[in-house]
């Protein structure tokens, strides 16, 4: 529990300065204001979707591979929270969402690329050392 609380912290943290400088470009652009409820609420929801889906992503148990796909699906329904959010302002052609998705699984096979780096490390390490431990027979 304390490993996603301080990961929801770190994306809650990005995604309020991500929202904000979206919210400060549609007001400079179109004089179109967002209310900070709906704002914070989208913030906390999108939050909770990206931590859960780096926790599934990061889990040790289990298969990678699995995980990965599990934390895809969990990051996927974070991103369509975003349209409600900025309504039809950000997202007034479909293909923005569909570019919002686009960005978001790039983002996120780069994330699996580098846990999936990090495992082949460990597991290289794992099997230099068992082929350096020495016998049984060789102890004695």
């Amino acid at each position: 529990m304390r490993r996603f609380l301080g990961t929801y912290l770190k994306t809650f943290f990005f995604a309020n300065l991500g929202f904000l400088l979206v919210a400060v470009a549609v007001k400079a652009k179109l004089n179109i204001t967002y209310g900070y409820a709906a704002f914070e609420i989208g913030a906390i929801l999108f939050s909770l979707f990206v931590a859960l889906g780096v926790r599934i992503l990061l889990a040790r148990k289990g298969n990678p591979v699995a995980n990965a796909i599990l934390g895809l699906l969990v990051v996927l329904p974070g991103v369509l929270v975003l349209r409600p959010i900025f309504s039809l302002a950000v997202f007034r052609f479909s293909f923005v969402l569909y570019l919002v998705l686009a960005i978001a699984a790039v983002a996120y096979a780069a994330a699996v690329l580098v846990v999936s780096a990090r495992a082949k490390k460990e597991t290289d390490a794992l099997n230099r050392m068992l082929s350096e431990r020495p016998r049984d027979s060789e102890r004695e």
